[in-house]
């Protein structure tokens, strides 16, 4: 019924970048209940394969859409960490990639979403062990949002990591 009612907002509303999402994110949790109730892997795959097919779909809807782009990516992100390595070959990492990126290239600073699509970006950049490019990002951000405690929390933690830089991220924090 929920993902009813998610599928007609969709169709109403093809800017909304929040219905594809949690639907997508629905079917994520139906493949790994597949799984983990039923012992379906053939049934996940189904469920995984129509989560992506479904931002994928709203991003050929609105391919401008920095949001739209930062859901899908998101998804993905997800879908590669529900599917083993072995399975997908990469396929969900590098199209997580594609759509991050491309949130990232089309969203303005003036745009309400500028620092959650970047924030985004770096993090998942972080994961990628890609440390001085989130840190870039981050520090971007912090000259732009200076009071903005979330931007602060991550630049924190990621300069944490290094001796050389663990001073700045205990200041960083005593500021918050």
């Amino acid at each position: 019924q929920a993902m009813a009612g998610l599928r007609s907002i969709m169709q109403s509303d093809p800017t909304d970048p929040d219905p594809p999402y949690y639907i997508a994110r629905g079917l994520i949790q139906e493949g790994q209940d597949d799984i983990r109730l039923r012992g379906d892997h053939a049934a996940a795959t189904d469920h995984y394969t129509q989560a992506g097919a479904t931002v994928d779909d709203a991003v050929r809807r609105q391919p401008g859409s920095p949001m739209i782009l930062l859901r899908a990516g998101q998804v993905y992100a997800l879908l590669d960490i529900a599917v083993p390595r072995s399975v997908s070959k990469g396929a969900y990492d590098q199209a997580c990639a594609v759509y991050l990126d491309r949130a990232r290239s089309l969203v303005r600073p003036q745009d309400k979403d500028f620092e959650e699509v970047q924030s985004t970006y770096a993090s998942r950049k972080m994961q990628e062990h890609q440390f001085s490019e989130a840190e870039n990002v981050f520090r971007d951000l912090m000259q732009r949002y200076p009071a903005d405690v979330k931007v602060r929390l991550l630049l924190a933690e990621l300069l944490q990591g290094k001796r050389e830089t663990r001073k700045e991220a205990a200041d960083l924090l005593a500021d918050t």
